[in-house]
């Protein structure tokens, strides 16, 4: 067999080698980044929020754990100065849903101050969490849509 036909063979198998090789560490980093990126989007919504208006006339607070694509959490919203109380009793898990790839959560909340269960949309962006629920307004005492900080202490 002549020489020169066997070198042409045997460089164009290491170039192969090397470009499977490249195409599997550009597969792995990808993945990488894709986790990394999940884990940010989830941590996000971890955590407690305070309401960004809030003063002695109300105080809204959330209270959410992202594990996974799913989250958890609860909501209490006291306001009128404390004659109008939206909060669980005890422990109870009022908010439960999933969080979708582009970072946005979908799910329910449930409200103890008008016994119900209701949509609920929450994304975060620039560390605000913006709250969007079907909640009719005229039987609560808060706004369907609200705007959450990250508590500091």
């Amino acid at each position: 067999m002549n020489t020169k036909f066997i070198c042409f063979i045997a460089a164009s198998f290491l170039m192969c080698k090397q470009n499977e090789d490249q195409q599997a560490h550009k597969k792995s980093s990808n993945s990488t980044r894709k986790v990394e990126k999940e884990k940010s989007i989830h941590s996000d919504f971890s955590g407690k929020w305070v309401y960004v208006h809030n003063n002695e006339r109300n105080d809204y607070s959330l209270d959410l754990l992202a594990k996974n694509t799913g989250l958890i959490g609860s909501h209490c919203f006291i306001g009128m100065s404390g004659n109008r109380i939206d909060c669980p009793d005890g422990n109870e898990k009022t908010i439960k849903g999933i969080i979708k790839p582009d970072g946005s959560f979908e799910g329910k909340f449930t409200s103890e101050y008008v016994v119900g269960t209701y949509n609920l949309k929450m994304k975060v962006i620039s560390d605000t969490l913006y709250w969007d629920s079907e909640v009719p307004t005229s039987k609560v005492f808060y706004k369907k849509s609200l705007k959450f900080v990250k508590n500091k202490e």
